[in-house]
Order: structure tokens, then C-alpha cells, then sequence
């Protein structure tokens, strides 16, 4: 088998800080060059590569972590929640399946959140099968819905695109798209809002 070359680049930014004194004058030193990478992908580094890239991907939720001593929002929170919203999605519109007869129908429920608060869940099953298909809607909003300490607020709104399979099981693959909707999350010590839409497809093949 072949496996075509990857070149993987990656810039690091970091603040350091320090102080001192001394006789002697200290001239200024010129900045190192940026780094490129570059690493053929065998199968022998397949998987580290699969977690590099995979990192990078994620990068702009997660580098918040490379600010030393900055004060910043964990925005990993805002995409956590969101995916464990797309895990219960089939539960939600077989839940609004069962309050509707109507094809096409925009039908609502509530689920309460862990702390306090709620979700109001509204969507439409295109076909009223009650399963996950292609065309079926949800909006997730929250209403002063408290998960662990912090306070959720905004919207989720979910397209649901092709569906191969039963989504959730595994033997399955689909398409949504899931708009943020001044989507946020606070604490005491933070908040972080998102507002964009992202196209996302899973596919799962085995246990």
C-alpha cells in the first residue's frame, strides 16, 4: 500500500517574562525562523500522525492552553456540549414523533438540564418516522439551563443531511450541519460565545 507525504506545519506562540540586572549590556538577539515540518506518512507513524492532525484541527478551541498565565475561556466547552447534543438526537425526535401525527409538523419539548434550567427542544420530522433522516430539523434553546456550574444561553440549530443506516448505531454514516446561535457558556471566572455554522459528517463502521 502507498501512502502519500504529508507536510505538517505548526507555529507556537509563547509569552515569557523575566527580569534581572548586571553590568554588562545585552544585545538583542534576532528571532528564530519559523519551523516547517515535514514527515512521510507510513504506516509504521500512521496513528501519531492521525493524532497530530487531529490536533491541529482543534486548535483554535484548544490553544487557549499556550498563553501562560493569561486568564481565558475554555471554549472546548462550547463544542463538548454541542456533540453530546448530536448524540441525543435520534431520542429527541423520537420524542417529538410521539407527540405529533402530522408530517412535517413543528412540534416542541422540554428536557430539564443537570443543575437548573431547561432546554426547549423544537424541531420537525420530515418523513414523521420518529427516526433520524435526511431533513429533519432541531433548534436547541436554552432557557437559564445550568449544566455543572455553568450557565448555558443561545441556540443550537441542527440540519440533518443524508443518512446511511440508523444514526447512533454501528453501522452508519450522515451529514448535519449545526449553526451556533449566540450560543454561550459562563461561569463565574469566564464566558465564551459562538455564533457560525459548521458542516459536519460521522460515519461508523463496527463496535
Amino acid at each position: 500500500m502507498k501512502y502519500p507525504a504529508v507536510i505538517i506545519c505548526s507555529t507556537v506562540l509563547a509569552a515569557c517574562g523575566g527580569g534581572g540586572g548586571g553590568d554588562g549590556t545585552v544585545p538583542p538577539q534576532p528571532a528564530p525562523a519559523p519551523v516547517s515540518v515535514s514527515a512521510t506518512l507510513t504506516s509504521a507513524n500512521q496513528d501519531v500522525v492521525a493524532q497530530e492532525t487531529s490536533s491541529t484541527v482543534t486548535f483554535p478551541i484548544s490553544n487557549t492552553g499556550l498563553l501562560i498565565g493569561a486568564e481565558v475561556a475554555d471554549q472546548r466547552l462550547l463544542f463538548t456540549f454541542a456533540n453530546d447534543q448530536i448524540a441525543k438526537l435520534p431520542d429527541y425526535i423520537a420524542s417529538l414523533k410521539a407527540g405529533s401525527t402530522l408530517v412535517g409538523a413543528i412540534e416542541s419539548q422540554t428536557v430539564p438540564c443537570a443543575n437548573s434550567g431547561s432546554l426547549n427542544i423544537t424541531g420537525t420530522d420530515a418523513d414523521n418516522n420518529g427516526v433520524l433522516s435526511s431533513g429533519d430539523r432541531l433548534t436547541i434553546t436554552s432557557n437559564a439551563c445550568n449544566e455543572n456550574g455553568s450557565l448555558i444561553s443561545g441556540s443550537l440549530d441542527f440540519n440533518v443531511g443524508n443518512v446511511s443506516g440508523t444514526f447512533g448505531s454501528t453501522n452508519y454514516s450522515a451529514a448535519l450541519t449545526l449553526a451556533f446561535v449566540n450560543f454561550s457558556v459562563a461561569s463565574a471566572q469566564y464566558s465564551v460565545t459562538a455564533n457560525g455554522t459548521l458542516s459536519l459528517s460521522t460515519t461508523a463502521s463496527g463496535v
